[in-house]
């Protein structure tokens, strides 16, 4: 005869629309993977401007990375003063 065992405990992750964060993340781990993101997003849309330089509406791009830039430094500020 089988012994019956529950199903161990499920960890609830916090979901986003496209992934899944881990609860157990530290925070400070946490910060630098928001960083390393950030930086990311403002090469990519900084390397967009600058292939389609002289099309309507980058300046709202130019927007977008100066609120990734200054986002990332406000992370880095705080990852220093950790």
């Amino acid at each position: 005869m089988k012994k019956i065992v529950p199903d161990p405990p499920r960890l609830k992750l916090f979901n986003t629309l496209y992934s899944s964060i881990h609860p157990d993340l530290l925070p400070l781990d946490a910060l630098s993977v928001a960083s390393e993101m950030l930086l990311g997003i403002s090469e990519t849309v900084d390397e967009y401007r600058r292939i389609h330089t002289g099309e309507p509406g980058l300046h709202m791009l130019a927007n977008a990375i100066h609120s990734a830039d200054t986002a990332h430094a406000l992370i880095e500020h705080a990852l220093a003063r950790m």
